[in-house]
């Protein structure tokens, strides 16, 4: 990521949404430190440190401290197991998809917290516009991503990558997520929490949605 491409992101919708955060009680601490991040000098240097980490957390380089960012591989199931099957039935059914040319798996938790976001998204409008059968499947639809995917090992995810960052950036990165999926699921409680169908307990780059015609 060059300076102009970072400057962008930071200063952008990153930026704007951390401020407005970081006066929540919830999201206080991992936000007040990714924008102290973002805020200071980023060169060249530290870029690549950052890369660097990034590989050796999420790209095996870490080795047994590196920490597998699809639900597949942190379940140590084959790289297109049952829940990368799952995904991409309910990304169809969402009518969404992983963009052509994306690397990412659909059980990439940066796909799956886009779709919790996309079908959020679907179903304010939904209720907003009176459709009451729309607010509905898309709140089933998010049951489900709930119950067989992000409950499912989001929370021990979030975990292992605190656990494991050497930088503190994903730590920080992955505390506001495991926060973000508390509230969520607080949320979910109240209307009836739908039970998991896919295993809680591991055996061992945000990229957008492209959403269908």
């Amino acid at each position: 990521m060059d300076d102009h491409a970072f400057a962008r992101f930071a200063e952008g919708g990153a930026h704007a949404v951390l401020d407005r955060l970081s006066g929540d009680a919830a999201f206080a601490e991992p936000a007040a430190a990714l924008l102290e991040r973002f805020r200071a000098p980023w060169d060249r240097a530290a870029r690549l440190a950052l890369a660097a980490e990034y590989g050796r957390l999420f790209h095996g380089a870490g080795g047994r401290r590196a920490v597998p960012p699809s639900q597949s591989a942190f379940l140590n199931e084959a790289s297109h197991g049952a829940p990368w099957r799952a995904m991409t039935a309910l990304l169809a059914d969402s009518g969404a998809a992983v963009p052509a040319g994306c690397s990412e798996p659909a059980d990439h938790i940066a796909i799956q917290l886009l779709l919790a976001a996309h079908l959020h998204r679907t179903h304010a409008d939904a209720a907003a516009a009176g459709d009451t059968a729309a607010a509905t499947t898309a709140s089933d639809r998010l049951d489900r991503l709930r119950a067989d995917h992000l409950a499912a090992w989001g929370p021990q995810f979030c975990a292992r990558v605190a656990e494991a960052d050497r930088d503190g950036f994903y730590r920080a990165a992955a505390d506001f997520v495991a926060r973000l999926l508390d509230l969520d699921t607080d949320a979910a409680d109240e209307n009836g929490e739908q039970k998991p169908t896919m295993p809680r307990t591991p055996s061992a780059k945000q990229r957008e949605l492209r959403e269908r015609p």
